[in-house]
């Protein structure tokens, strides 16, 4: 399968890989590309998302991890940081299992390492609605999953962005990817990643939860789990972006 992709900074030796997650596509990651001026950036659309090819049958995230991981080492990537929102994380984390020799480091964003009983539910509730054609529902509801309502300015502003994406997006596709990820659990294999681990999660994520990232924080060694306050999937929010950009540029800096 062939993914759409984007570089920049291709002169540059150090490397960043950006996964986004959900629903979503490579544009997910622009308001970070500033953070990282002096790295050389790969980001993609995941299977089925943006502009990639569409997911005709079922798909399992260990098929979508080796098309990412082919991508990558097709740019001759040899080490590289792995930046991952949600699936994206999920998939980083997969990647840093599976080919540990590529991964110097890791970044996860409302991520998961299984597929818990409240996962499964979200997913059931929102895959219901885009079965039955209730795109006003599906959007209310992955609109809830994502901001804080109390601090939404404009909720219908918001709501015609989902819309928009939606347009975009093959429906078929969206249910594939999302029964991909309910049936993904890597949950005893966490302690097989060495590298340095820096988690965010938002306090009031219905969807991966605190406990989610307090779990995967537990089982990688070398990891710290930051919790943002009013804060639910959507990590990237303009509120968040001081203490998330303090962190990133710290954790890297490391390296």
């Amino acid at each position: 399968m062939k993914l759409n992709y984007e570089e920049s900074g291709r002169n540059f030796s150090k490397k960043i890989v950006l996964i986004h997650g959900l629903f979503d596509d490579l544009t997910f990651w622009n308001p970070l590309l500033k953070l990282f001026s002096n790295y050389h950036i790969l980001r993609m659309d995941l299977p089925g998302h943006g502009k990639s090819e569409n997911i005709s049958k079922d798909i399992h995230i260990n098929e979508i991890t080796e098309y990412v991981y082919s991508l990558i080492k097709s740019k001759n990537i040899k080490k590289t940081v792995i930046i991952g929102f949600s699936l994206g994380g999920a998939v980083a984390q997969n990647i840093a299992i599976k080919h540990p020799e590529l991964v110097e480091s890791l970044i996860l964003m409302s991520s998961f390492s299984y597929s818990d009983e409240n996962i499964k539910i979200q997913s059931k509730n929102l895959m219901n609605n885009l079965e039955e054609g209730n795109f006003e529902e599906f959007i209310k509801k992955i609109s809830n999953l994502i901001v804080i309502e109390k601090l939404l300015k404009d909720e219908s502003l918001f709501e015609s962005i989902i819309r928009e994406k939606l347009k975009k997006q093959d429906l078929n596709s969206l249910k594939y990817a999302t029964y991909a990820c309910e049936n993904f659990d890597i949950e005893n294999k966490l302690s097989l990643i060495k590298c340095p681990t820096l988690l965010f999660f938002g306090c009031d994520d219905p969807f991966t939860t605190v406990n989610m990232g307090k779990d995967i924080n537990n089982k990688i060694k070398d990891s710290k789990l930051i919790i943002f306050n009013n804060t639910k999937h959507n990590i990237l929010m303009p509120y968040n972006f001081d203490v998330l950009s303090k962190e990133i540029l710290e954790f890297l800096d490391k390296k």
